[in-house]
C-alpha cells in the first residue's frame, strides 16, 4: 500500500541529506522503514504571486458531513477547507452572491452582507487573501448558444421569503435590480477596503453565438459599478471591451494566443482554465493522467506570462466520489475522470488528492 507523505521544510532549513525513520501504526502492529529527505538551496517565498483558484461547492461540504448549511458546525468545516486551500497555494475564493440577503419594501431594495463578510473574512484570515472572486450573476437562458438571463433570486418582502424569477439581461427587469444591488455591492467593497481586491463573474464562457447578451451584462456592470474588475473563463475573444481578466480554456489560448499576448500589452490581465476538452498534447489534472503532467500546469503560467489558473471543480461530489469519478454530464457523456473534484469528503475536513499535491508542487 503506497503512502504519500507531505513533509513542510522551514524556510530556515539547511540544505543537505537529512534522514529519519517513520513508523506506521495499525492495531497491536508496527513497521518502520527509513526514510531520506533532500533539501535544496531555494526557498518557496511565502506570498503567492501565482492567482489560483478551484470552485467550491460549499452545499457538498454540509451534506457530506451530515450538518445544516451555514450552522456553526458547517462553518467550521469550511474553515478547515480554507486552511487547505491555503496550504496548497490557492488565494483566490469563489464566492456566491447568494450569500448577500436581498430585502424589498415598495420596490426599493435594500442588502445585508452579514454572511458575506463572514464567508470572506473566514477564508482571507485562513490565508485565501489574493481575490474575492464574486460568483457568476447571470447563465443560459436555454441551449448552448442561447443568450443569458440573470439567475433567479431569494428575496425577502414583508417578512415572507420569494423568488424573483430569471429574466433575460436586456429586459427592463434586469437593469432595474442590477441598477439597485450592483452601486449598493460597490459601496460596500469600498467600505471594508476589499474594492480593489474584489473581481467580478458575469456569465460562464461566453462563445461568439451569444456574446452580443453578454455584452450587455457587461455594459450594465460597468455602468452601475465601475470599480470592480469583470472575470470570466472564455471560449470566444470576440467579448473584447468587456472584461478585464480574461480566463480563456486552455487550447482556446493556444490557437489565439498573439490576441491574448495583444490583450495583455494594452493592459488586460490573462489567466487560463482547463476542463474536460483540454486533453492531448495539453496538461490537464485528471486521474488517469501522469501526474508530471498535472505539475505542469503552472510551468505554463510561468512560460506565458499568464497571472493566474481557474478550475471548476474542488468538490462536485456525486453520490459516491470515491467510486464514481466520470459521472454522466448534460451532454449526455461522461466527464473526464476527476474533473469534478480535486479532494474528497473527510470527516474533519477535505482528503487532498494526488493531484492537489502535484498542482502544488508546480
Amino acid at each position: 500500500q503506497p503512502i504519500w507523505l507531505t513533509v513542510f521544510i522551514p524556510a530556515s532549513a539547511s540544505p543537505g541529506t537529512y534522514r529519519g525513520i517513520v513508523a506506521v501504526r495499525t492495531g497491536n502492529a508496527q513497521e518502520t522503514t527509513g526514510i531520506e529527505l533532500a533539501v535544496h538551496k531555494a526557498t518557496v517565498p511565502a506570498g503567492k504571486s501565482l492567482y489560483l483558484t478551484n470552485w467550491m461547492n460549499p452545499g457538498n461540504i454540509a451534506k457530506f458531513a451530515k450538518v445544516e448549511p451555514w450552522t456553526d458546525e458547517h462553518w467550521k468545516l469550511l474553515a478547515s477547507h480554507a486552511a487547505s486551500m491555503a496550504l496548497h497555494r490557492q488565494n483566490v475564493i469563489l464566492t456566491p452572491l447568494r450569500l448577500i440577503e436581498i430585502h424589498r419594501r415598495g420596490g426599493k431594495m435594500s442588502f445585508d452582507f452579514a454572511k458575506f463578510d463572514r464567508w470572506v473574512r473566514l477564508f482571507r484570515e485562513s490565508g485565501v487573501d489574493g481575490l474575492i472572486e464574486g460568483g457568476h450573476m447571470a447563465g443560459r437562458s436555454g441551449d448552448w448558444k442561447s443568450g443569458f438571463n440573470l439567475g433567479s433570486m431569494e428575496i425577502i418582502e414583508d417578512g415572507a421569503k420569494t423568488t424573483l424569477p430569471a429574466v433575460a439581461v436586456e429586459s427592463k427587469e434586469c437593469e432595474a435590480f442590477l441598477s439597485q444591488f450592483l452601486p449598493a455591492l460597490q459601496q460596500h467593497l469600498e467600505e471594508q477596503g476589499w474594492v480593489d481586491s474584489y473581481v467580478q463573474h458575469l456569465a460562464d464562457e461566453p462563445i461568439d453565438a451569444n456574446a452580443e447578451s453578454y455584452r450587455r451584462l457587461a455594459d450594465l456592470v460597468k455602468r452601475y459599478a465601475p470599480r470592480l474588475r469583470r472575470i470570466d473563463a472564455t471560449m470566444t475573444p470576440n467579448v473584447q471591451g468587456c472584461l478585464e481578466i480574461w480566463v480563456p480554456v486552455l487550447d482556446q489560448f493556444d490557437g489565439n494566443m498573439a490576441f491574448y499576448q495583444q490583450r495583455m500589452k494594452a493592459g488586460d490581465e490573462v489567466w487560463f482554465y482547463t476542463c474536460l476538452g483540454t486533453v492531448g498534447r495539453y496538461p490537464n489534472r485528471f486521474i488517469d493522467f501522469s501526474l508530471l503532467k498535472v505539475r505542469l500546469l503552472h510551468w505554463l503560467n510561468f512560460k506565458y506570462g499568464l497571472a493566474g489558473y481557474l478550475h471548476w471543480g474542488y468538490n462536485h461530489w456525486t453520490e459516491d466520489p470515491f467510486n464514481d469519478t466520470q459521472p454522466m454530464w448534460s451532454h449526455g457523456a461522461p466527464l473526464p475522470a476527476g474533473d469534478m473534484c480535486i479532494v474528497y469528503p473527510g470527516t474533519r475536513g477535505p482528503i487532498e488528492s494526488l493531484r492537489y499535491e502535484a498542482m502544488r508542487d508546480g
